[in-house]
């Protein structure tokens, strides 16, 4: 990238350099964070949960304390609640 220097005495060096814009702030004491912290959903920790909560549904069906039917209502029902 080349940069040239303005002559201070030159009305359209100055006029030039009075148009560049200026980086947008944002306003984070309205909010409390700063842009980076704003997130929409957190999905790392409900997909860690439903991940949790059917593997303790499988671990049950496994040790033959539910059916395997039950365990696939149970899995529907916890996949259709995190949508």
């Amino acid at each position: 990238m080349l940069l040239s220097i303005a002559d201070k005495n030159d009305p359209e060096a100055l006029n030039s350099a009075a148009n560049i814009s200026k980086p947008q702030t944002i306003d984070t004491e309205k909010s409390g964070r700063a842009p980076s912290e704003t997130r929409t959903k957190d999905d790392t920790k409900e997909g860690t949960d439903l991940y949790m909560e059917i593997t303790k549904l499988d671990e049950l069906r496994k040790k033959g304390l539910i059916t395997d039917a039950e365990f696939e209502a149970q899995k529907q029902k916890l996949l259709n609640a995190a949508k």
